[in-house]
């Protein structure tokens, strides 16, 4: 959403269509049991719920998203009322082209992932070493890589 490449209504239906098609083949092949539905905490439904995001995004990004498009945006209405919907005209930022989209969401993605780490780690002993802007000390971005690393392990972002 960070990026406006698409309406986030638009984005929420083909994720739900890609989830409701590619989900019984997933679970058919992992065997009966196995992935709790609904569990973001179980490694197997996280996975999947993964794969249907990024293949979303994937599909969003490379097809020429529109630098303007129309997005449906829920109004604020009382807890009795029906949901309502105004339409939004988004414009992306006209600098950010459509073949800079790919790159930029990496970037912001891996930039939320170490302001989360840092937010929990930092200040602890098991923060990421920093590494100092403009040097190539390559002992210091191999400490913050190998932290990164054990953070991830620790937390069962992954395996070794």
């Amino acid at each position: 959403d960070k990026i406006d490449c698409v309406a986030m209504d638009q984005f929420q239906r083909d994720f739900f269509l890609i989830r409701q098609a590619e989900y019984q083949p997933y679970v058919n092949q992992l065997g009966p049991g196995i992935v709790q539905q609904g569990m973001l905490t179980d490694p197997n439904y996280f996975d999947f719920i993964s794969f249907a995001q990024y293949t979303t995004i994937s599909r969003e990004i490379n097809k020429n998203p529109p630098l303007v498009f129309e997005e449906q945006q829920s109004e604020n209405v009382g807890e009795d009322q029906p949901q309502r919907f105004v339409s939004t005209l988004i414009k992306r930022d006209p600098l950010l082209t459509n073949e800079m989209l790919s790159k930029q969401h990496s970037k912001l993605v891996g930039t939320d992932i170490i302001d989360k780490l840092d937010e929990i780690f930092g200040g602890t002993p098991s923060e990421i070493p920093s590494v100092p802007i403009g040097t190539l000390d390559s002992k210091a971005t191999l400490a913050s890589l190998t932290q990164l690393k054990n953070l991830f392990l620790l937390n069962g972002f992954a395996f070794d």
